[in-house]
């Protein structure tokens, strides 16, 4: 993942807000705005931005973190499913392999869905040649989700071992000790673009706002941000 730091954001935002030609009659002035203001406003709103584009892009455009054994918990496996807990605020799955099959799951199912209790039914649920994974409900405290994966076939003297691959994409909330976020390579310049669509909503450029948010690839209510 590419990570974008807070001045290079404001870098970036400040050259849309100077090159604006969207409305005339709407520019900002950026000589009339106070700077300290707009950069606070702008570092604060930067990871809503990098959630808004990372929720609404394709998964194909995505790279993300991969897990690392540090923040893999309550590993264990019984009747073939995998069962585990993440120790990261999980926004969403990029990639989910398991070791003994060759099919990789983008999108887990939700626990309480049709799908999801099908997993509770052995002749209907998940296999390695058609496998899936459950995200566990009720079962999610902060910074912690919980999965269970249908199925697994071998046996593994580390449960662990049976996870080849999870990589995701971290849920962001502002905070002032971090200078900066993993971004998906792809999808930069659309964060870029979303931010500016926030800002010119605070400063009063709907106009311009809107043709922020349509070439972010994200749509947007026009929703006060942060300050």
């Amino acid at each position: 993942m590419y990570q974008l730091g807070k001045d290079e954001a404001i870098l970036l935002v400040r050259k849309n807000l100077d090159e604006q030609g969207v409305n005339d009659s709407d520019i900002i002035d950026l000589d009339d705005v106070d700077s300290d203001e707009l950069e606070s406003i702008l570092v604060k709103n930067l990871p809503e931005a990098i959630n808004a584009v990372h929720s609404a892009s394709p998964v194909q455009l995505l790279d993300g973190e991969l897990l690392s054994g540090i923040d893999l918990n309550e590993v264990s496996i019984a009747d073939g499913v995998l069962s585990f807990s993440i120790s990261k605020e999980l926004l969403r799955l990029v990639a989910f392999r398991a070791e003994d099959s060759v099919y990789v799951i983008t999108k887990p199912v939700a626990e309480d869905s049709f799908e999801g209790r099908m997993q509770l039914n052995p002749y209907t649920q998940g296999t390695p040649d058609r496998p899936r994974l459950v995200l566990m409900q009720g079962k999610e405290q902060a910074g912690k989700s919980s999965f269970r994966y249908y199925s697994v076939e071998k046996t593994y003297a580390n449960p662990a071992q049976a996870i080849a691959r999870f990589e995701y994409i971290p849920r962001y909330s502002y905070s002032e000790g971090v200078s900066s976020y993993g971004v998906a390579e792809n999808v930069v310049e659309n964060v870029i673009d979303y931010l500016t669509g926030m800002m010119l909503v605070t400063y009063g450029n709907t106009t311009g706002a809107s043709y922020y948010f349509q070439k972010s690839g994200v749509s947007k209510n026009n929703e006060q941000p942060a300050e």
